[in-house]
């Protein structure tokens, strides 16, 4: 977990980020996830989709999917394959949501992660770090 001062700067950071992105013309489902939205809810805030290594997103994409899948076949009351194709399916899946969130981030020119200007919790001064 992050400590006190850092926690609040990744806090700024990651609202800077959101409205960032919305200035951009995301839109807010896509900025910031349900999913993220419910771990700052609990109080672990995540990155926005767009700022994450594109392997990391796709890895988190892939999971979902297959835990969706899963969820879906078992409500429907039909056989769960885990055999190949539902691995190969959340590889392909969120190896497809990297390449276009990249590719997104690429078009939106956006900055890294660690050059989003954020305002310092304590102070009123602008913080590159």
């Amino acid at each position: 977990m992050i400590s006190g001062a850092s926690k609040e700067l990744h806090e700024a950071r990651v609202d800077a980020a959101i409205e960032l992105l919305l200035a951009k013309g995301v839109k807010p489902y896509e900025s910031y996830s349900l999913p993220q939205r419910l771990l700052r809810f609990c109080g672990y805030s995540t990155r926005p989709m767009y700022f994450l290594h594109p392997v990391w997103f796709g890895v988190q994409v892939g999971i979902l999917y297959a835990l969706l899948m899963t969820l879906a076949y078992a409500i429907l009351g039909q056989e769960i394959s885990y055999g190949i194709a539902l691995p190969i399916w959340s590889v392909f899946f969120g190896t497809f949501m990297a390449i276009f969130f990249k590719r997104r981030r690429e078009k939106l020119d956006l900055p890294a992660w660690e050059d989003i200007p954020v305002k310092d919790p304590v102070s009123v001064d602008v913080v590159n770090k």
